[in-house]
């Protein structure tokens, strides 16, 4: 059984019941994504919960995906005690967050305002590791294209190039193409200073006691 922390309005949890999950279950802190998600995907069953006092017994499920969420939590050693508490023993836990080296590289403050807080790799692997053991660690999506190419190009577009700036726009928009498959892409973590992941997703199972 499969558990989705933060579910919104439930794609996602259907996504998991129709590629192997016998049952997924979806919990969200918002009522009206609860609701919808209850009208358009009932093969899973969903519960409105927050994500730092989940309802459900100890140890029940076999996996717990929760994509996007660590961030928006101020308590958030709360959120993964409760996670790890409902897993089995062996069970996995996947959970990804934006990489604070490419949203906000400046400062501790994070960009988008509904950022609690924002990790670096090394933030987020040891505050995973002191509830789970990390087996993988994978990076989606790239800022290298926009750092690198779109940035620059689109400011020579609109500042310098003129009239040549129909010749760019296709460029631009080739680019942009190609920047879309990328945060498709799910690959193990690399990052350097050409290419920096958007996202971290770390795999990781509750050790058996």
């Amino acid at each position: 059984m499969i558990l989705d922390v933060a579910c919104g309005i439930g794609y996602g949890s259907r996504i998991l019941r129709f590629h192997g999950a016998k049952k997924s279950v979806g919990v969200d802190v918002s009522k009206n994504a609860i609701v919808y998600a209850e009208k358009h995907y009932p093969e899973s069953n969903f519960f409105i919960m927050d994500a730092t006092q989940l309802g459900f017994r100890s140890e029940v499920f076999d996996v717990v995906c929760s994509f996007e969420t660590i961030e928006h939590i101020k308590e958030f050693e709360k959120y993964l005690s409760e996670i790890k508490n409902l897993l089995k023993p062996g069970g996995l836990f996947i959970v990804s967050t934006p990489l604070k080296e490419a949203w906000s590289p400046y400062g501790n403050r994070s960009a988008n305002p509904f950022h609690v807080r924002e990790f670096s790799q090394k933030e987020f692997c040891s505050v995973i590791s002191d509830f789970f053991q990390i087996v993988g660690i994978y990076g989606q999506g790239s800022c290298s294209i926009e750092r690198f190419i779109l940035y620059p190009y689109e400011v020579l577009a609109i500042g310098i190039l003129g009239e040549r700036r129909i010749f760019i726009d296709k460029i631009l928009a080739t680019l942009r193409a190609e920047k879309n498959r990328e945060d498709c892409k799910v690959v193990p973590f690399r990052k350097n200073r050409f290419t920096i992941p958007k996202y971290i997703i770390a795999v990781c199972r509750k050790p058996k006691e």
